[in-house]
């Protein structure tokens, strides 16, 4: 419901918070969020396997009130273009495959533009 009104035709609102991904401390900081209220809308966000498909899914947070949901509406979303990503690699011994002669990590933020993704942050890992 909340994610079909909109006053622009952009598919993506820049510095919005996303319910599906930000973490209690920046929840909390939200207009009209309390500790009670984050802990209901994480405890949701474990237990559903889709998460939250729009914002109007806050409003099935244990404690969310109408009036809380229009203070914190106009700053948060349910989508996103940036994604993290950490993958690992390992190259076994020959003659040893338990014993890894290699291992690598990476730690990559990537954002997603219509058709076009690019690097926002790369670091590789020990």
């Amino acid at each position: 419901m909340a994610d079909s009104v909109a006053i622009t035709s952009d598919e993506t609102v820049a510095g919005l918070v996303n319910i599906n991904t930000a973490p209690a401390e920046v929840l909390v900081c939200l207009p009209g969020m309390t500790d009670e209220l984050v802990d209901g809308v994480l405890t949701l966000r474990r237990n559903q396997t889709d998460a939250f498909q729009s914002v109007a899914d806050l409003l099935d947070a244990p404690k969310m009130t109408a009036d809380i949901f229009k203070q914190v509406c106009p700053y948060i979303t349910a989508r996103s273009d940036v994604f993290r990503v950490r993958s690992f690699g390992v190259v076994g011994r020959p003659n040893s495959p338990s014993r890894p002669e290699f291992v690598c990590g990476l730690d990559v933020v990537l954002e997603r533009n219509g058709a076009a993704c690019r690097i926002r942050y790369w670091r590789e890992l020990e």
